[in-house]
């Protein structure tokens, strides 16, 4: 038999209903919008004002924080322990990268972003892209930014070409050998590339990656002078890492 469950509809106008107390904080008086009844309980949603100061009950409720510009920075590192001596765990997180991009936006004529849209995207003819902002107020650096395919492309060909576009040198060849070298915590990750290598058919071809949530991935095979680029919408990152290589080499070598 089919589970049949009545469905209400809820429509509350601009001047409806009455504000009253007795909600999470008594210093705010709450008006019922009717969703909890709507949902049969299962979502309760109201307009909450305040009614009178805080000064007892459950008392004031503060945040404050100053993230934006180098104020991140200063949170960091006033609120972080002191990084330990070698050996230590690997960590993978937002601040790493965050901090990297406030040494860009210092150091940048101009500061991060605009250096990044004219000398970067701008030389690789990258002019479709979409950069979300940190609370900092620079570009997100450990995720936020879209592009098209074929652009994620290039930035694989970058690699590839050792920091060369079109005969110009855009990134440092040193630094992007340093980038691309297995670090001393993480035998598979450099400075923001990942490093593998994958056995296809018996022979082992080298690789490195560019990786985003979700299943983003360029694929970089040095051997092969090949660049792969996928774009996915799953939970996690899938089982592209594993099944790309065993996929398309084959198609390229002989």
């Amino acid at each position: 038999m089919l589970d049949r469950t009545s469905t209400l509809f809820s429509h509350v106008k601009g001047g409806e209903g009455d504000y009253v107390s007795g909600g999470l904080r008594d210093f705010f008086l709450y008006r019922d919008l009717g969703i909890a009844q709507a949902t049969h309980g299962k979502v309760i949603a109201h307009l909450v004002k305040a009614n009178l100061p805080p000064e007892e009950g459950t008392g004031w409720h503060r945040h404050e924080a100053d993230f934006k510009g180098l104020g991140e920075l200063q949170a960091y590192l006033q609120h972080s322990d002191p990084i330990p001596p070698m050996p230590r765990e690997f960590k993978y997180q937002e601040p790493d990268t965050a901090i990297a991009m406030q040494v860009v936006n210092a150091l940048a004529p101009g500061g991060a972003e605009e250096f990044i849209k004219t000398e970067l995207l701008g030389r690789m003819s990258i002019t479709q892209h979409h950069w979300e902002h940190a609370t900092s107020g620079l570009p997100k650096s450990a995720a936020g930014s879209s592009i098209l395919s074929r652009d994620m492309l290039k930035f694989g060909q970058l690699i590839l070409n050792k920091g060369k576009w079109n005969g110009e040198q855009l990134i440092p060849e040193a630094y992007l050998v340093r980038a691309t070298t297995p670090s001393q915590i993480n035998e598979h990750y450099g400075f923001f590339w990942w490093v593998d290598d994958f056995n296809v058919g018996g022979k082992t071809y080298h690789s490195f990656q560019g990786r985003g949530a979700g299943g983003q991935f360029i694929f970089m095979f040095p051997e092969l002078d090949l660049v792969a680029v996928i774009t996915s919408h799953n939970k996690g990152m899938g089982d592209t890492l594993k099944t790309l290589p065993q996929r398309i080499i084959p198609a390229f070598v002989k």
